[in-house]
């Protein structure tokens, strides 16, 4: 996995983004999200991070419907474009789908994506090149 573009550095101005979600994963007992690009300055330097919501107003407003796959890992680089280091190639591997969209996770989700209200982001850290941003969802 590539490291994540910090958008920040270059331009002081920036508060939204279109970033892609690489990956998603529970640390520390947060969720966390791995993003390609950001424009959140983490903690660091004596510095406070950025906090925010990320928002996906135009598909949360489309009121999709969560889909459950279990795909095999050749699958899964045709729905989600690349594969994880730890998704091996024995057994399924389950996709949460939204449209045409779909990401590799085991945890919960709501039926439908009407159902979030915002999503919070509760910390931002940086490690070995990539940004994780652990966040809340209020469904």
């Amino acid at each position: 996995m590539g490291a994540t573009e910090l958008l920040y550095l270059e331009n002081l101005n920036i508060l939204e983004v279109d970033a892609q979600v690489l990956e998603s994963y529970i640390e520390n007992l947060s969720n966390t999200v791995i993003l390609n690009r950001t424009a959140f300055y983490p903690q660091g330097g004596g510095q406070p991070c950025d906090t925010g919501i990320i928002e996906s107003n135009n598909i949360v407003n489309s009121s999709l419907k969560t889909i459950v796959k279990f795909v095999n890992k050749q699958e899964l680089l045709g729905i989600y474009g690349f594969a994880p280091d730890y998704i091996t190639n024995m057994g399924k591997i389950r996709v949460i789908m939204f449209g045409n969209f779909g990401i590799p996770c085991g945890g919960t989700h709501v039926p439908n994506l009407r159902d979030i209200n915002k999503i919070i982001i509760r910390k931002i850290k940086i490690n070995q090149g990539s940004i994780r941003v652990a966040y809340e969802v209020d469904a």
